[in-house]
Formats: structure tokens, C-alpha cells, sequence
């Protein structure tokens, strides 16, 4: 996380925000084995949480693939 934000500053892109993308956690998901690993999730994402000191978006994992009319809709 932090090698990545080094990165992004040497090539001049310069964040406010992170975007957790195809989150388990977020998917809020029944199968057991997809919720072990969603509780996986957490301490990453409360470490973003921290580090981008609360400017955080949470993108859930989506069993189809989104585009078009379904990505507009997400992104509004």
C-alpha cells in the first residue's frame, strides 16, 4: 500500500482516495468459505481506512460482469 502511494507521488499522480474494488466483505456473502475470506479483508481494509484517513470507497464483489447501463448505475 504504501510502495504503491510512493509510486503514484514519483509519477506525479497524487491521491485522495482509495477504491477497494470486488470486496467480499462488502458483498455480504452466505458461503462460508467466501465469508472466511471476506473477514480476511477487514484489517486491510481498516488499514486503508486509516491511511487515507477515511476517504475510502468500497466496491462489492459482483458475481456478473458490470458494464453499460449497470456501470453508470454504480457509479452514481
Amino acid at each position: 500500500m504504501y510502495q504503491l502511494k510512493e509510486e503514484l507521488n514519483r509519477a506525479g499522480n497524487y491521491s485522495k482516495a482509495w477504491v477497494i474494488n470486488s470486496s467480499l466483505y462488502q458483498a455480504k456473502t452466505t458461503n462460508k468459505l467466501l465469508k472466511a475470506k471476506a473477514s480476511n479483508e477487514i484489517e486491510w481494509i481498516n488499514k486503508i481506512y486509516s491511511h487515507a484517513n477515511g476517504n475510502i470507497a468500497i466496491i462489492p464483489w459482483i458475481a456478473e460482469e458490470i458494464k453499460g447501463e449497470k456501470l453508470n448505475q454504480l457509479l452514481l
